[in-house]
């Protein structure tokens, strides 16, 4: 999508995260059937998919059969880990302290722990390859772009290992945090609250995005949606953003978006059913906005 005004284009890229976490073949209130629903009649502009989640093949389809570009959204904080899954030689994968003893990955605040220190760059190589693979079967092309569920990215060590994988296939990838504006109008973008676990994030990308330009991948100029998962996020926050971006002369642009309609617990998540945000209307409020024909204009 190109925004534009007098002056200035920009590239816009709005993505649709957790393709794949639920849905419901007999009916279209789940999370899959409205990422399509943001695509076809939204702004949507691509889904990010999960492989590991219970509704991975039923995603996969529904972007086959629509035409939807696709990304692989890297997890490493939910389900179970994929490396070991296909082949009985392989050993699973060991992530001291963080997969536990039945087979679940630990959660995204798990990220924030010291165990992170003694993960191994190559068991997530390995772990990354087996997803981009999985990614690769399921729609039936490589990938090219690629985010992380729970922005797994701010660990030093998964940063390392896509820079291992990234000269092989990938192009694209996204690093999460508020635009840097050299003028009066990044007060907007200022002081934003976001929370803790939002923090490290954001204090992360700096080394994130160093480690990626170095390995040949392109990210966008400026990246949104950090703390649009509040209850008084409305379109106009978008189109303010936007328009304070274009008129700034930022070029490129990702909106990372999680659309949905509220999960329930027996069609859902990745074997332990779904998480607070995605029983939540938040979903469904992210999925009206984009939906909204004021941002077609």
């Amino acid at each position: 999508m190109l925004l534009c005004d007098a002056d200035n284009n920009m590239l816009l890229i709005i993505t649709a995260d957790d393709f794949g976490y639920c849905c419901n073949r007999n009916r279209v209130n789940f999370l899959s059937r409205a990422i399509l629903r943001a695509f076809e009649e939204g702004v949507a502009t691509q889904a990010s998919l999960l492989v590991n989640a219970v509704a991975s093949q039923h995603a996969a389809l529904l972007a086959k059969d629509h035409d939807m570009p696709t990304a692989l959204h890297f997890n490493i904080t939910e389900g179970h880990p994929l490396y070991g899954c296909f082949n009985e030689n392989e050993d699973k994968l060991a992530l001291p302290g963080y997969v536990s003893e039945d087979g679940f990955f630990g959660g995204k605040h798990q990220l924030l722990s010291t165990n992170t220190t003694s993960w191994h760059i190559q068991d997530i190589y390995h772990e990354l390859q087996v997803q981009l693979q999985h990614y690769h079967d399921l729609i039936g092309r490589p990938c090219r772009h690629l985010d992380a569920h729970n922005h797994a990215f701010m660990v030093p060590q998964v940063q390392d290992a896509i820079a291992l994988y990234a000269s092989q296939n990938l192009r694209t990838i996204r690093v999460p945090r508020f635009p840097t504006i050299n003028s009066s109008a990044c007060d907007r973008f200022r002081d934003r609250q976001v929370s803790e676990f939002l923090e490290h994030v954001v204090t992360a990308s700096d080394t994130m995005h160093q480690t990626f330009s170095r390995s040949g991948l392109r990210t966008t100029e400026a990246f949104l949606g950090l703390d649009y998962d509040r209850d008084d996020f409305c379109t106009n926050d978008i189109l303010t953003d936007l328009r304070t971006l274009v008129s700034s002369g930022i070029k490129s642009c990702e909106i990372m978006m999680h659309p949905g309609y509220p999960s329930k617990p027996s069609c859902a998540g990745f074997g332990k059913g779904p998480d607070e945000f995605a029983r939540s209307n938040r979903r469904l409020n992210e999925l009206n906005i984009l939906c909204d024909p004021k941002l077609r204009h």
